[in-house]
């Protein structure tokens, strides 16, 4: 609500790339920390 009100205009592809991106860090996260795991 409050970019609404401050009249930031965000495109849906943006908010898509934005999830797409972070989607792509966890998924890297997850794979470093089952390295990690497999390495202990």
């Amino acid at each position: 609500m409050s970019a609404l009100k401050l009249a930031v205009h965000i495109s849906l592809d943006d908010i898509r790339a934005d999830e797409f991106s972070a989607m792509l860090v966890i998924a890297e996260e997850r794979d470093l920390l089952e390295r990690q795991k497999l390495r202990h």
